[in-house]
């Protein structure tokens, strides 16, 4: 992501099935160049290099929340610190059960691709498991 190739604001990194020590270094080399990213973290560690180390397992078992749901949603608030403005997706687990979708957008606020992201508008024809996954998406980003 170095060099005077493209500006940050053209590029966005993808990763699919990215491990957790690669998504989190997806995310330390996003935020270093503010690019905008897509990862989908798989095989969930709590990776924590410090006194920290097995808090989020802890928690999650006492939440009894799966590990990788607790992780990524770690992730999130992570990168919601640090000025990014987050989305998360899933994809049908039936493609596979690491379905969840990590997306953020440099610099806070949505624009260009994302800009319709966490908007809420009227669908007339929308099914009743879209609006239940809408309903559980607006309260994972509040």
């Amino acid at each position: 992501l170095s060099g005077d190739l493209y500006a940050a604001s053209q590029v966005a990194v993808v990763g699919c099935h990215a491990c957790s020590h690669l998504s989190d270094e997806i995310l330390d080399i996003c935020h270093a160049n503010q690019v905008d990213f897509a990862i989908m973290p798989c095989c969930h560690r709590d990776t924590a290099r410090d006194a920290d180390r097995g808090q989020i397992s802890h928690a999650a078992r006492e939440c009894q929340l799966d590990l990788g749901l607790a992780m990524d949603l770690v992730r999130m608030g992570r990168m919601q610190a640090l000025g990014y403005f987050m989305h998360f997706r899933t994809i049908d687990a039936a493609i596979t059960p690491q379905n969840r979708i990590l997306i953020g957008k440099a610099g806070g606020r949505p624009t260009g691709a994302f800009s319709g992201i966490g908007e809420h508008r009227k669908d007339s024809g929308t099914s009743t498991r879209d609006k239940r996954n809408r309903a559980k998406t607006k309260m994972v980003l509040n």
